[in-house]
């Protein structure tokens, strides 16, 4: 299993919310290793667009059965990312992901079976990893 982590980013938050999100994506995908968390998905591509936290968007599950790979675009406040520090953006993006597995099983997305609680303890051990890198 693998987690890929995009962003729909406005310019004023691209060069805060890159590092971040790399770091982030590799301490989670170290974590996933090989696991097959239920469901048959091999891959999640989530796609976090930081708005202004009045924007009305509609977020977006998929689910290629072909690829079996899931692709979640959802939101998240702008303002708050940009106020925060990096261990607070570590936490945001983290719960973003969490967001994303709570909607498996909704939406046209397969559900996790028992690897829920599996892929939730690699995102918190995830966010304790990213916060700990340097800067």
């Amino acid at each position: 299993m693998k987690v890929w982590i995009g962003g729909e980013v406005s310019a004023a938050a691209y060069d805060a919310f890159r590092p971040v999100r790399n770091a982030f994506e590799r301490a989670l995908n170290h974590h996933l290793g090989r696991l097959e968390i239920g469901g048959g998905v091999v891959k999640w591509s989530i796609v976090p667009m930081l708005l202004a936290a009045d924007t009305k968007i509609q977020e977006s599950y998929k689910y290629r059965s072909r690829t079996r790979e899931v692709e979640a675009h959802v939101a998240m406040d702008i303002d708050v990312f940009l106020a925060s520090d990096r261990g607070e953006r570590i936490q945001q993006l983290a719960s973003v992901v969490k967001r994303v597995v709570a909607q498996a099983g909704h939406h046209g997305t397969p559900p996790l079976a028992d690897g829920r609680d599996l892929l939730a303890t690699a995102v918190e051990l995830a966010a304790i990893d990213a916060s700990k890198e340097p800067e």
